[in-house]
């Protein structure tokens, strides 16, 4: 009966590791959906277009965003997504502040200001404009090299280099309307948005060496945001109707998906698995896995702008025509993935009372051997 009992168990311990293996191979990822977290309120702006564009500091905690009409920043502090400062850049309805960026480490700010011509430059530490920069023409869209050496500013006839070591400008490229500016992951190209050629077009220029070298055409009506997949092989670009997938490799047209509604600014996840696109009616979120629309968040106004934490964990939405006309950022979850454990934990379960049972029922009838045998011996 013991020899019994120990194949039993032995049996039953190698049909345990079968079942909690098969259960492990079926487990499926499942995901969280995002949701709205917070609706910071920024004061009303007479129903007139006011909040625009987002820029977020590397270590997260501070997020800037331009009020156009009122030549303002406003500084949100991302701990409790809280107004913390108002930062003034020139005069209402006159310096019409737009294009917003960060350094790289995350020392200054930097905002293009069409109505004056100018640059203005902040320092994160206190919020104070220590230098404004003089530039052709009306810049609308600015953005900082990787290294953090160059800001390139585009306006409405070209495109002014600076270099932030002494907030010089170097060099104009002859680029007329361009839009939203990306980089390359080494820094060596910057991708400019373009509405002026050809359907749409994305203009290709080397840094530092400042020159066109490739144009990329059939883009879509009116290329307008911008942004680079981290793995540095995909460039997806915002047009009238669509998001159009660029392959680095080549320079070429891969993909495009329809979105309509006017998708205008784009951000992606630091992993690189969603995109996060503003358009007239909300914001639509897409795998890049499969490059479809997995969710579409709508009650946030009409978005203008997206910014994702650098841990990716929220997304900050700017929106310009809420129903009450009063502007702000909508902070957003993201996507998060998990796995559910609870159907594996259930299958343990349920084997260990069968077990359970099992070898009480085993034990059982060995101790009942044992007290036959006993009464046996002692006849």
């Amino acid at each position: 009966m013991q020899k019994l009992v120990k194949y039993a168990l032995a049996v039953l311990i190698v049909l345990l590791l079968l079942t909690i293996l098969s259960a492990l191979s079926s487990l499926k990822t499942q995901i969280t959906p995002p949701t709205v977290i917070k609706n910071i309120n920024l004061g009303a702006s007479d129903g007139l277009p006011s909040l625009s564009e987002l820029a977020i500091v590397p270590n997260g905690k501070y997020i800037y965003a331009t009020y156009d009409r009122f030549a303002t920043v406003a500084v949100i502090a991302t701990s409790n997504n809280t107004l913390v400062n108002t930062i003034n850049v020139g005069e209402p309805d006159k310096t019409f502040p737009k294009g917003i960026a960060v350094s790289s480490n995350g020392l200054y700010v930097y905002v293009a200001e069409s109505g004056s011509n100018t640059i203005s430059v902040i320092s994160s530490n206190n919020d104070k404009i220590i230098s404004n920069i003089s530039v052709n023409d009306a810049p609308w869209w600015v953005a900082v090299t990787p290294d953090g050496k160059y800001l390139y500013a585009a306006g409405t006839s070209d495109v002014s280099v600076i270099s932030t070591s002494n907030n010089t400008v170097l060099n104009n490229i002859n680029i007329s309307t361009a839009n939203k500016i990306t980089f390359s992951l080494d820094g060596k190209d910057a991708y400019f948005a373009n509405c002026a050629n050809n359907n749409g077009s994305v203009w290709i220029v080397s840094n530092p060496k400042n020159t066109v070298t490739d144009l990329i055409n059939n883009v879509g009506d009116c290329p307008f945001g911008v942004t680079m997949n981290p793995n540095g092989k995909f460039l997806y670009v915002t047009t009238e109707d669509n998001i159009t997938i660029i392959g680095t490799a080549n320079n070429s047209v891969l993909d495009k998906i329809r979105l309509g509604s006017l998708p205008s600014g784009i951000a992606i996840s630091p992993d690189g698995n969603y995109l996060y696109v503003a358009t007239t009616t909300g914001i639509s979120i897409i795998s890049t896995s499969n490059n479809s629309v997995v969710y579409s968040i709508s009650g946030v106004g009409s978005p203008e702008d997206v910014a994702v934490m650098p841990n990716g964990t929220d997304v900050y939405v700017s929106y310009e025509y809420p129903s009450n006309f009063t502007p702000g950022i909508v902070v957003l979850s993201a996507p998060t993935k998990y796995t559910n454990f609870v159907s594996l934990q259930y299958t343990i379960a349920i084997i260990v009372i069968i077990i359970s049972i099992i070898l009480l029922v085993l034990y059982d009838g060995l101790s009942k051997k044992r007290i036959i045998k006993t009464e046996t011996d002692v006849s």
